[in-house]
């Protein structure tokens, strides 16, 4: 019998996570929203949360909110510890990059191999279950110390239903690989990864082959030595900005509703990124109709790209980052992943770095959301009406900041934050107009 889960949020991060574990393994979908209990989705009833801990207690618990915590002291209160919390898993379960993340992922392991999974998730329980519906023998899930003693004590009884072995230590001789499931292991893969044995599941950036794109890699040093403008869209950009940009023949990098200002302005951007899944899903439309020399998209809305060809667009994974997850990384790779860091402008950076531009500066990177709405960006009409702002990781984007101060640190590149005014002080301040400042100019 196979095991099944309930699934709290029917949201788009539900619905992503039903996506990968199929839609018969979910035996309830549970939603705060009283207006939606008692609806179906695919069949899947959908009940409130007193009805879930009275019914439907036994079934594992995924959280997919990004607010979760509420929920957590909630569930526990009620006496239920066998839960995965989605934002701590890796970023294809949350439904950025392949659906059948765990197929790809078991074409990589041989059915013949004693493989351990140190550390118990829900990304490294499906793929045991799939490791054993294949034929593999041997396939162990161990508890690391990122595991709760609650949390082991209620697994085992779903180790049993899901016919994957729980055991309480990692036996290294008998052991072919040990797969560390868990990003709060970090340290502990690291200490390991030299010896061959060890691997690591919770960053698969590398590991799917299909996310690499060739035409990205064309990217590759072509401004070899160059500086160029990363432009954000914060408030504090002025349109006499661009236009200085484009006066000076400035390479530019651009991103998500920048276009919204297009018919005040001739400068356009060489390059334009846009990341954001719900963002692309809500101005789809918009993104398709942009008549520009390369445009980079993320990949986390699949349908953008269904029946749909451009020569300049270029299709990217992102590597989903939160504050939770422990994966942020700074891609040399680009052309088969960069890492979000809960901010576009963070995967700029990481592409710009690809290009080849020795000399960043950043403007218009405001990096202050307590604004909301359209008051927090540059022009009055950049947030359609009817749709929502996205929600903003501000721990997230700092951490991401930090990371690329200090990649580019090591390897002598300059980043500089031109932007007027702001709350961003993770790069050392330049004043944008004094960047083109000729001899004898300030005479």
């Amino acid at each position: 019998m196979q095991l099944k889960f309930a699934v709290w949020g029917s949201g788009l991060r539900g619905r992503a996570i039903m996506d990968v574990i199929g839609k018969e393994r979910v035996a309830v979908i549970v939603d705060s929203d009283r207006k939606l209990v008692g609806n179906k989705i695919d069949d899947i009833l959908i009940v409130s949360e007193e009805e879930f801990v009275t019914e439907f207690r036994e079934c594992p618990l995924i959280i997919t909110p990004l607010d979760y915590k509420d929920i957590v002291v909630y569930i526990e209160k009620c006496g239920i510890n066998s839960y995965f919390i989605l934002n701590e898993e890796c970023s294809e379960l949350m439904g950025y990059g392949c659906k059948d993340v765990i197929s790809q992922l078991a074409n990589t392991f041989s059915i013949s191999q004693c493989i351990y999974f140190y550390g118990i998730n829900l990304l490294g329980l499906l793929l045991g279950e799939e490791l054993e519906n294949r034929g593999c023998k041997e396939v162990y899930m161990v508890p690391s110390k990122s595991n709760t003693e609650k949390f082991v004590e209620s697994i085992k009884e779903i180790m049993v239903a899901s016919h994957v072995k729980y055991v309480e230590e990692v036996e290294q001789e008998q052991a072919d690989k040990i797969i560390i499931t868990l990003s709060k292991d970090r340290d502990f893969y690291n200490k390991y990864s030299a010896n061959g044995k060890y691997e690591q599941i919770y960053d698969l950036s590398y590991r799917i082959k299909k996310y690499y794109n060739a035409k990205i890699e064309q990217l590759k040093q072509v401004h070899k030595g160059k500086r160029c403008f990363i432009v954000a869209t914060g408030s504090s950009l002025k349109g006499e900005d661009l236009e200085k940009l484009r006066e000076e023949n400035e390479i530019s990098i651009s991103m998500n509703r920048v276009y919204s200002f297009f018919e005040n302005t001739r400068w356009r951007p060489q390059y334009y990124v846009f990341i954001d899944r719900g963002g692309i899903k809500n101005y789809e439309e918009d993104i398709k109709r942009l008549d520009l020399k390369t445009m980079i998209i993320g990949d986390g809305y699949e349908e953008f790209w269904e029946d749909f060809n451009n020569e300049n667009m270029y299709k990217i994974h992102v590597t989903h980052t939160n504050s939770d997850s422990n994966v942020l990384d700074f891609s040399e790779q680009c052309e088969q992943a960069v890492y979000g860091g809960a901010t576009v402008t963070y995967c700029c950076i990481q592409l710009a770095v690809y290009m080849g531009f020795d000399t960043i500066y950043l403007l218009g990177v405001d990096c202050d959301y307590k604004q909301g709405g359209s008051s927090q960006y540059f022009t009055s009409n950049y947030v359609k009406q009817g749709v929502k702002s996205g929600r903003y990781d501000l721990e997230e984007n700092l951490a991401a900041y930090k990371m690329a101060r200090e990649y580019a640190e090591k390897h002598s590149i300059k980043i500089y934050n031109a932007t007027r005014g702001g709350k961003l002080e993770v790069f050392e301040r330049v004043n944008f107009d004094e960047i083109f400042m000729r001899e004898g100019d300030d005479e």
